[in-house]
């Protein structure tokens, strides 16, 4: 009995050191994506930090019921393929202990896991959707302040874009504000100019209003002679469409489906919902809440003998097979789900039937491996596992038969580097495209998830789903080929340690540091590749990813310029245009505003279906009109027959300043713009953060890498997995501390190039002091 449990000790042992590793590196890289996608309203809230720990604790459920069944495959993939692959399997099985008697354990942590998984979907995940969006709503309200930067026209809000030439430190007082109002689609366009104003917000109801003093509003008709001209000594505009009360009050009457528990949701299926589609969306979710951790209980099943025919590969092999697995799983998940809110198949068939192909699959391995049978080679003739005999090639230290007197010293062969070269480069790329796939297809599942109540609503064609994700990909790779580098670095060198590699090699005379030469040569060219991608692919592939999004999700196109279309040039003057070739320097709906500095009144307004653009000079215009305003309401307009100029030497400048998206730019392009939009007044510490940052992150492979090393190197056989383990927790700190100087850099409160690199520096240094502490 003794015995017995000696053994389900050291299985779950075994199981549970793969298990927590995949766990700790996919949850946490999922994480901190999550806290980049609320980076710009965390660090405008009052207390960046606290309301950092908010998003990641409520972030924390919904990513964990995906995380957690899907490390604990890999561990039992990893775990039995290593004893198989040590024959410590077939000890047991001489000794008597039969292949079922190995579920023991398994169905232990199965049952752990399921429990988990289950009360994390049924309350924890809820509630957590919940609370993160209320949160985002709350910050929303605060963030609308700390949009308005001086010389810049805000993002638009509720219809409205604002300009101010300056403001104090919380954005409440402003001073030379311009308004451009599109909220009244039927009314067009209209411009408000004021010397001063400032923001209030009143907290009670959640809004913001921005307050203007002695205002006047512009207003062109249809016909530019019909021109009305208001003006006000106080106005209010309203840059919410609705309060945080509000909006947390319809929430808490149309929860979406993630946001509902069991009982809400079986409530909504049978009689509260308000359309067939709401109806089996309903169903769907009561399904997948009984489907999920269900299939942790049949990841069990399959793991142990799909674990134990993955022996000849030992770990890379059962990490391939859980990526296949589950991507097999989720796909069938996510095709389900399509097709049973569209009516063509019942909504418990869809949920349930990936559970049941899985478990026939498991059922298939464990019939097949209790007879000694193989899983993938059927047409093998060898029982028992196929052994493979290797034959010595003829020895030439050794004497032959006739000889006589002392063996000849060994001398280690010509070419012996290039081949230990080969052999750890082959391990470590087999280890990277499995751990590149596994990080894709978790990135891509829960990027899925997160709007596939709006594919079901919209229901856009598969070819239109299947270009936004091919689209996706390059920004993808851009932020997960570092930490997966360090993933499979430390796997693979965490693997050549404990089977005794590293010690023969050091026999050898080789250093260990020659020995993850190869390693990090591949990371030096894998930060040339993420230059390259962010600077050739990248802008185009996020451009074009981003206008298929909202595509996918019945939303306008994101606009390729600012929301307003309005840039700030010189000497008062502001312009906008619909449309504008560089090649041609064509331009097709020109504005132009001029107003007097002084007083903050509009002075003069040209418009012009086309132009031309003159560098240094300004414009060629035809088809348009100018009017002059002497004084108060009373103006002077003229509608020149053929074409006329518009002074603007400024203009090419001003223009060039309009695409404001760093990640949709290259380096070159990013410079151009920060110094047109330099010279426009406008404030560039978040572009310059950026452009500093491009260089900054294609380092971090090779510098992710040397930091880990140490760890991998320095555990012996037994804690091999515990150095990847602490090399993962300093892989995701670096990404948090960089992120924290970065968001730094931006708001201001470090310069560019040290919020860029301070990351870099920092880890750095701890990676050379790591490794010369390493023997060698």
């Amino acid at each position: 009995m003794a015995w017995s449990r000696q053994i389900d000790r050291y299985l779950i042992r075994e199981i549970a050191a793969p298990t927590a590793v995949a766990f700790l590196a996919y949850t946490g890289f999922m994480l901190l994506r999550g806290v980049v996608l609320f980076s710009d309203l965390l660090f405008q809230s009052g207390d960046p930090l606290a309301e950092t720990l908010r998003v990641l604790a409520f972030s924390l459920p919904h990513i964990v019921v995906l995380t957690l069944p899907i490390s604990f495959l890999l561990g039992l993939l990893v775990a039995f393929g290593r004893l198989s692959a040590d024959s410590e399997v077939i000890a047991l099985r001489a000794s008597g202990v039969d292949i079922m008697r190995l579920y023991r354990p398994v169905a232990a942590l199965a049952l752990v896991v399921t429990v988990l998984t289950a009360l994390l979907i049924f309350e924890a995940v809820p509630r957590g959707n919940r609370l993160l969006t209320e949160m985002r709503l709350r910050l929303l309200t605060f963030a609308v302040a700390q949009r308005i930067s001086p010389g810049v026209f805000s993002p638009e809000l509720a219809g409205k874009s604002i300009y101010v030439e300056n403001a104090d430190a919380d954005r409440r007082s402003l001073t030379g504000l311009f308004v451009v109002d599109r909220s009244a689609e039927a009314d067009g366009e209209r411009l408000t100019v004021a010397p001063r104003g400032q923001l209030e917000i009143d907290e009670e109801e959640g809004r913001l209003w921005l307050r203007l003093d002695d205002a006047a509003s512009h207003h062109v008709g249809a016909d530019p002679r019909q021109y009305d001209v208001s003006f006000s000594t106080v106005r209010y505009l309203l840059q919410e469409t609705g309060g945080v009360k509000e909006g947390l009050a319809n929430r808490s009457r149309e929860k979406l489906l993630r946001e509902k528990r069991l009982g809400e949701l079986l409530e909504t299926a049978r009689t509260g919902a308000r359309t067939e589609v709401e109806r089996r969306l309903a169903w769907v979710e009561i399904h997948k809440k009984f489907a999920l951790p269900a299939a942790a209980l049949i990841f069990g099943l399959v793991g142990l003998p799909l674990g134990l025919v993955t022996r000849r590969g030992g770990r890379a092999a059962g990490f391939a097979v859980s990526v296949v697995i589950v991507l097999a799983y989720y796909v069938l998940l996510a095709i389900g789900e399509a097709r049973a809110i569209d009516g063509h198949l019942s909504p418990a068939v869809a949920m349930w039937l990936p559970d049941i192909l899985l478990t026939l699959l498991g059922v298939l391995a464990l019939l097949r491996v209790r007879r000694d049978l193989p899983l993938f080679s059927p047409h093998s003739k060898s029982r028992g596992g196929g052994t493979v005999t290797f034959h010595a090639p003829p020895s030439r230290v050794a004497p032959s038969a006739g000889e006589t007197g002392p063996p000849r010293a060994v001398r280690r062969p010509r070419g012996v580097g290039n081949l230990l070269d080969r052999y750890v480069a082959g391990r470590f790329l087999r280890v990277f495209a499995l751990v590149v796939v596994s990080f894709v297809a978790i990135y891509v599942l829960i990027d899925y998830l997160e709007f596939a109540d709006d594919l079901a609503k919209v229901k856009p064609p598969a070819r239109l789903l299947l270009a936004y994700y091919e689209a996706l990909l390059p920004p993808i790779f851009v932020d997960i080929l570092p930490f997966s580098f360090l993933v499979a670095a430390l796997i693979t060198v965490a693997a050549l340690v404990r089977s005794s590699e590293t010690t023969a090699v050091l026999a050898g005379g080789i250093s260990l540091f020659r020995l993850a030469a190869p390693i990090l040569l591949l990371a030096t060219g894998t930060g040339v590749v993420l230059f390259l991608l962010s600077e050739r692919i990248v802008p185009v592939a996020s451009a074009e990813s981003e206008a298929l999004k909202a595509r996918l999700k019945g939303a306008p196109p994101p606009p390729s310029t600012l929301p307003s279309g309005w840039v700030r040039g010189q000497g008062g003057r502001f312009f906008a245009v619909d449309a504008f070739d560089p090649a041609t320097r064509g331009i097709a709906g020109l504005q132009m505003v001029q107003v007097d500095p002084a007083t903050f009144r509009i002075r003069v307004q040209a418009a012009a279906a086309r132009a031309l653009l003159l560098p240094g000079k300004g414009f060629i215009a035809e088809n348009g009109w100018i009017r002059t305003f002497a004084g108060g309401a009373d103006s002077l307009f003229m509608a020149p027959e053929g074409r006329f100029r518009l002074e603007a030497p400024e203009a090419s400048d001003s223009l060039s300043a309009v695409q404001a998206n760093p990640r949709q730019m290259t380096a070159g392009q990013l410079a151009r713009f920060i110094a047109a939009r330099r010279r426009a007044g406008g404030n560039v510490a978040r572009l310059a953060t950026s452009l500093h940052q491009k260089p900054a992150v294609a380092l971090s492979a090779l510098l992710l890498t040397l930091v880990g090393l140490p760890f991998a190197l320095r555990f012996g056989k037994r804690g091999a997995v515990a150095g990847v383990g602490a090399a993962i927790l300093l892989g995701l700190a670096y990404f948090f501390v960089s992120g924290l100087f970065v968001k730094l850099g931006e708001t201001g409160a470090l310069p560019p190039m040290a919020a860029a690199w301070s990351a870099d520096l920092l880890f750095g240094l701890g990676a050379v002091w790591g490794l010369a502490g390493v023997q060698t």
